[in-house]
């Protein structure tokens, strides 16, 4: 399938190049058969549509093709054969953009509530790594860049897992001083019942009750 599917694309383009539409249009039909999630026979399908005058579903199958491979969205900006769509592709690929920088400013407003609710507990060690990667964020949300915006997400949820592992070190360190503690009271604890004058042991008793 994957031999039939790169000739047969070969075959479109020669086609197309040779101005024979209908032979094209068949070929890439055929190529969709074989494979519905071939993108680069759905592009082609795309720029057909086009071609035919087929401006709105043409442009819904860009936006899709985009959600799949970001790449396109480079592609539907700089293929000449689009030029005489720019207008429209434009204002979709605008709208793109909007709803990306949106999605990346909720998942950063997320990512640094949780890094205000874990500051007072993390270690000097972790704030140096965090701060300088929210910092990295926060400048791709501001650069208006449709591929940074879309690693917006990903980056964020790698500061909140930075945060939540550096909190559970925390959490080992104080459990392990803990644990150390409770071994050293219970000595402690035995020694005094074991004391022969308990009556000179209470002051002792009552601090390490308190303690």
């Amino acid at each position: 399938t994957p031999q039939k599917i790169y000739v047969s694309l070969i075959l479109a383009r020669l086609y197309k190049l040779s101005g024979d539409s209908k032979k094209h249009k068949n070929t890439l039909s055929g190529i969709l058969l074989l494979d519905g999630s071939c993108q680069d026979a759905i592009y082609e399908d795309i720029l057909l549509r086009f071609e035919e005058k087929n401006e709105k579903p043409a442009i819904q199958k860009l936006v899709r093709l985009i959600g799949e491979n970001r790449d396109f969205f480079v592609v539907a900006l700089i293929d000449p054969e689009l030029s005489a769509h720019r207008n429209t592709i434009y204002a979709h690929l605008i709208e793109l953009l909007t709803e990306a920088k949106k999605d990346a400013l909720s998942h950063l407003n997320d990512a640094r509530k949780e890094l205000a609710r874990s500051r007072a507990l993390l270690p000097l060690s972790a704030l140096k790594s965090i701060d300088p990667v929210l910092l990295e964020i926060e400048g791709l949300v501001q650069s208006e860049s449709y591929f940074g915006c879309l690693d917006v997400p990903h980056r964020c949820a790698g500061i909140k897992t930075m945060c939540k592992n550096a909190l559970n070190e925390q959490i080992h360190t104080i459990m392990e001083i803990i644990k150390g503690l409770k071994v050293r009271f219970a000595k402690a604890d035995a020694f005094i019942e074991s004391y022969r004058y308990s009556h000179l042991a209470q002051k002792h008793r009552r601090r390490l009750t308190y303690l």
